[in-house]
């Protein structure tokens, strides 16, 4: 082969190469813009396609955010296409857009730009979905209000309805949104789902009910749901196989309900709002009729019940007592039941009434106002006052201190009369005010010292052993059993003796050594009534002292602790009520 050397080229070739280069270039680089729908105009629930083809090249890509103030985009493709025929070269970019209109009315698709060249806009007509074609679409949504006006934190019923007369492939329906002012949004139980006739065809339903608290006054819009589902397309040749079967893309959009929330009504001054449609107040005893006895402990239930208001909503009940009854509240028991209907509350409050005298009492009237949004008033709830008497206490029981009471550095007791001493002669002689006084004086004294001497006698053994001092170790329901048993006999000895023996077994990681040292580690009323306890101790007369008040207030810590603990709240490892 014979190898032939090129040679420069002529000017009038480099002139022609150039001339077809810039040909093809311009062809390549020459670009338009344009958009287009198959369909206008458009019902609210239905989505049409946005098809926006550019010819030439191209350089980026549309910006599409400016598509979403008025439609929502449910479907996005894109393709390009290139040919060269003949030397010429054309490119085709097309993005094909499934929108959805957000609103009724007059929309329009803003020009979109590509490169250096934008479509022209496009104005859409968006109309209102007709009874007509709900009456033959194969989908489509209802939704509805109880009540287009309400009471700040008045409950609202709002219901979600999805028909259809097709099969899906798979579905979606969202969560109501709220705009405008605060409001609490709750979902009530599962999906209801059952079916109709209508014009003489089969409709499935899906019903989703929720109940709306709004926490302002001023205007509240529930904004549209949104459902999304593909529909299995009717066909006889897949039918066999459902993975085979045709679908196609539904969207749509309900309406949106405006709801004017009303302010609390001047004339209300009650300190709780309770906006409802039913409010019960009742109370119920442990003994019917109750029967009242210095000492002992009788049990009064009062019981809250509401139609159309959170267990968070319901109020503390106010409680009083007259002079000479003491009583003690458990923690209030709260519950919440979610029905179709709405939510109804509860609020359960147990009190232990401890008449501290005999005599006749009045036990004041307990009231509660509430508004009842059916009748758009007022109402006022009441329990009645209760005139009650209080027996005596049953035969007082005197037991001389123990050896261990001795060693605790409190005086003996016994049950008949004892020698004359200063302090009996002062209080014979009306100066007991003074020594009170006195006694809660040394009282609080003890305390604190037996404290601080517990506390360095635990810091040196730890420091000679380099371990922690040995806890009594004891049965918890035999000590329990022993002071309740002291505490239901009145016996002040034997309540102390059980109280240190419950101390040591339940409180491992305390020095018990004292009452003062139970008192530090409980509570504040526990604490007062061991003071009581002790000041009884140095008394001649116990004057009537009744133990179930203290058992009452161990057997609620203890309780409450527990309840901690299976709470996951760290309580110093107390042990359990029933190891």
């Amino acid at each position: 082969m014979v190898g032939h050397k090129m040679g420069p080229l002529s000017p009038s070739t480099l002139l022609l190469i150039i001339i077809l280069i810039s040909g093809l270039s311009g062809q390549v680089l020459a670009a338009t813009v344009k958009a287009q729908v198959d369909r206008n105009p458009v019902s609210l629930d239905e989505s049409f396609q946005l098809t926006l083809t550019v010819e030439g090249s191209v350089d980026g890509e549309p910006d599409l955010e400016v598509l979403k103030k008025d439609f929502d985009i449910i479907g996005h493709n894109q393709s390009n296409n290139i040919q060269i025929i003949n030397g010429s070269v054309s490119r085709q970019s097309q993005w094909s857009l499934t929108l959805m209109p957000k609103s009724v009315g007059t929309l329009t698709i803003p020009a979109l730009t590509v490169g250096n060249n934008s479509s022209k806009a496009i104005v859409m007509t968006i109309t209102q979905p007709s009874a007509t074609t709900r009456d033959v679409a194969d989908v489509f949504l209802e939704v509805e209000v109880n009540n287009r006006e309400a009471y700040v934190q008045e409950q609202l019923l709002y219901t979600v309805r999805l028909y259809r007369s097709v099969g899906l492939a798979s579905a979606s329906l969202s969560e109501p949104p709220l705009t405008g002012v605060e409001a609490v949004i709750e979902k009530l139980g599962d999906d209801v789902e059952f079916d109709i006739q209508n014009n003489g065809r089969t409709l499935r339903v899906v019903e989703r009910r929720y109940a709306i608290f709004p926490q302002q006054s001023g205007h509240l819009v529930i904004e549209p749901v949104v459902f999304k589902g593909q529909i299995v397309q009717p066909s006889t040749r897949f039918r066999a196989n459902p993975l085979l079967q045709n679908t196609r893309s539904k969207r749509l959009r309900s309406e949106s309900l405006d709801i004017q929330v009303k302010a609390i009504p001047a004339g209300f001054a009650t300190r709780a709002w309770l906006p409802a449609r039913k409010v019960t107040l009742s109370e119920t005893w442990q003994d019917s009729p109750p029967i009242f006895r210095v000492g002992e402990v009788v049990t009064r239930t009062i019981t809250l019940n509401a139609e159309g208001l959170t267990a968070a909503q319901l109020p503390e009940i106010d409680i009083t007592m007259p002079d000479g009854i003491k009583y003690y509240s458990d923690r209030a028991a709260l519950d919440e039941q979610k029905k179709s209907t709405g939510i109804s509350s509860s609020r359960q409050q147990k009190l232990a009434i401890i008449p501290a005298q005999a005599g006749n009492y009045t036990l004041p009237e307990i009231r509660l106002e509430w508004w009842n949004t059916t009748a758009n008033r007022s109402e006022l709830l009441r329990l009645p006052q209760r005139t009650i008497t209080v027996a005596a206490a049953a035969a007082e029981n005197t037991v001389p201190l123990t050896a261990a009471a001795e060693a605790e550095g409190e005086p003996a007791m016994t049950s008949g009369a004892v020698a004359a001493s200063p302090w009996i002669t002062a209080a014979a002689a009306g100066f007991w005010p003074w020594l009170s006084l006195a006694l809660t004086i040394a009282w609080l004294s003890t305390y604190f010292i037996m404290r601080a001497s517990n506390r360095r006698l635990q810091n040196n053994y730890t420091a000679v052993s380099g371990q922690q001092p040995q806890q009594f170790s004891g049965n918890l329901s035999g000590a329990l059993k022993t002071l309740r048993q002291a505490c239901n006999n009145n016996d002040p000895v034997a309540t102390k003796d059980a109280l240190l023996q419950w101390g040591r077994v339940y409180l491992p990681h305390h020095s018990v050594t004292s009452l003062a040292d139970i008192a530090t580690v409980t509570n504040d009323e526990i604490a007062a009534e061991i003071k009581s306890l002790s000041e009884c101790l140095y008394r001649q007369h116990p004057e009537n002292w009744q133990g179930q008040v203290i058992w009452h207030l161990i057997d609620h810590f203890i309780k409450d602790r527990n309840k901690d603990k299976s709470r996951g709240v760290d309580n110093h490892a107390l042990a359990p009520l029933y190891p």
